[in-house]
């Protein structure tokens, strides 16, 4: 429907400007520079969660996650504690930057994190 939430998105909050609105017309579509794999996408999948028809897609295989618009591939971070893989490299890069305060938890999955700040917090309250 070439809304472009996923542009937006992808320019205004990512701040990546991975894809982009390609042609005029009829020949409008939504493409990463080139329509070459896109070097700046960190595989975030925000364009994927936003898109209102599901016309994007992401893909986790094994340890590498895919993004179908850009054309990106990037390896996933795997949790210290269970191995799972569980978030892509680039994003993983970009919290560390933001947010070095957390960086303990940064490395460790959803549920790892989870179970550590609830241990933590009992361990607090005690």
């Amino acid at each position: 429907i070439l809304c472009g939430l996923c542009v937006r998105v992808c320019n205004e909050i990512i701040g990546e400007s991975a894809i982009s609105f390609t042609g005029r017309g009829l020949n409008r579509k939504v493409l990463p520079p080139f329509d070459k794999p896109s070097e700046v996408c960190i595989t975030c999948g925000a364009c994927a969660f936003i898109c209102p028809t599901g016309a994007i897609k992401i893909e986790d295989i094994l340890d590498k996650r895919k993004v179908s618009i850009s054309k990106a591939e990037s390896e996933l971070v795997k949790c210290k504690q269970c191995n799972s893989f569980f978030v892509p490299f680039p994003v993983a890069d970009k919290i560390k930057q933001k947010l070095s305060d957390i960086f303990e938890f940064i490395d460790l999955c959803p549920k790892c994190r989870r179970k550590i700040s609830i241990k933590k917090y009992l361990e607090c309250q005690t």
